[in-house]
């Protein structure tokens, strides 16, 4: 019998959002409130996020990011600074240890998750491909990173699929000596890193992606894909309620990574926040296969 995932596409969301989806469907699955589940997820403003043990100031130009509307926000998993184009498409898959018995260690997740990844995307008539220890390259060159967290038994894996990326924004977002980097190293840069309307010739559309993506979960992870659906309304008035407090909180604060904002903010909306995910990600599975 195949293993079942509910599948959630939560849009284009803020950072703070995403964030707080993150933490509150890893808790939920640990929880045993939530089944496995795969999220699709976006970013609306552009975002940029640190490393869960990486420092703001050291990592992105924080002025360059508030001038350009760029959200500014930090991971619950490790790794480098990142930035997210609102049209990159973000990939998350919640299970437990065990869940998958051919795999016997956490390093091997890495190939599982990315090779399924890169079988969805080749649909498109491009060439890629795992890279260990964490990547998909697509004819040589980086299209997607992954990385993971656990709690207790449950663990989140994700990605970030490029789609379109603007180098020049990245470099100039994050902390990277642009000014130091001339043209050859800027198109050098070009030459590790590329993007799916690169590699395709054309910008697919974000549902026609994620059907690829969903392809290759389903192929590669034998699996059997399931749609959430009866909490969303649910979803939508919780969202109001948390940029609300966004809002709020930068006001009086001015910053959203400020010590005293994380305090208050998980204090004060935590509970929602994680009842209102976990209700998503708790969602009666809907009656069609995607």
């Amino acid at each position: 019998m195949k293993k079942r995932f509910r599948v959630i596409d939560t849009g284009h969301l803020s950072a703070a959002e995403n964030m707080a989806m993150d933490e509150a469907m890893l808790e939920a699955r640990e929880e045993g409130a939530a089944g496995d589940t795969i999220r699709f997820l976006s970013f609306n403003p552009h975002a940029a996020l640190i490393g869960q043990f990486q420092t703001v100031e050291k990592e992105l130009r924080v002025d360059y990011c508030r001038e350009k509307g760029i959200d500014i926000n930090r991971r619950i998993t490790g790794g480098g600074a990142l930035y997210w184009n609102s049209s990159d498409i973000g990939w998350e898959i919640f299970s437990t240890r065990g869940g998958f018995p051919e795999i016997s260690q956490v390093e091997d997740y890495y190939g599982f998750f990315c090779s399924a990844l890169a079988e969805g995307i080749n649909g498109f008539g491009i060439n890629a491909a795992f890279r260990p220890r964490n990547d998909i390259e697509a004819g040589g060159r980086k299209i997607s990173g992954s990385g993971g967290t656990s709690l207790g038994s449950a663990f989140m894996f994700q990605g970030t699929l490029l789609v379109d990326l603007d180098i020049d924004i990245m470099l100039r977002c994050l902390r990277v000596p642009v000014e130091k980097l001339n043209y050859s190293e800027i198109n050098s840069l070009k030459d590790r890193m590329t993007w799916l309307s690169r590699e395709a010739g054309y910008l697919p559309e974000r549902q026609d992606i994620i059907e690829k993506m969903l392809h290759g979960f389903r192929s590669r992870l034998i699996i059997e894909c399931l749609a959430a659906a009866s909490s969303i309304i649910f979803y939508a008035s919780f969202l109001e309620f948390q940029q609300g407090l966004v809002k709020m909180f930068i006001a009086y604060y001015g910053h959203i990574w400020d010590p005293i904002f994380f305090g208050c903010f998980y204090c004060i909306s935590y509970a929602a926040s994680a009842a209102q995910c976990a209700s998503l990600a708790i969602a009666e599975l809907a009656p069609w296969k995607l």
